[in-house]
């Protein structure tokens, strides 16, 4: 796990577990928050991925989940 913008990464390989691999395959890479909602999903650029973190942090600070 690492620490970037305040956010825990977790990576786990979809394709070692068939349930995850069910729900993502024409998805991957997903992206999930708090709550498994998804903040982005198939091409994720770096600009991008650190805006859908912001914005998700944004609304967890102000309990709006």
């Amino acid at each position: 796990m690492a620490a970037i913008a305040r956010a825990e990464i977790r990576i786990r390989d979809v394709t070692q577990d068939q349930v995850l691999f069910d729900e993502y395959e024409h998805r991957i890479p997903v992206v999930l928050g708090p709550g498994e909602r998804v903040l982005a999903e198939g091409r994720v650029g770096f600009w991008a991925l650190l805006a859908a973190v912001m914005k998700a942090r944004a609304r967890w600070a102000v309990g709006s989940d």
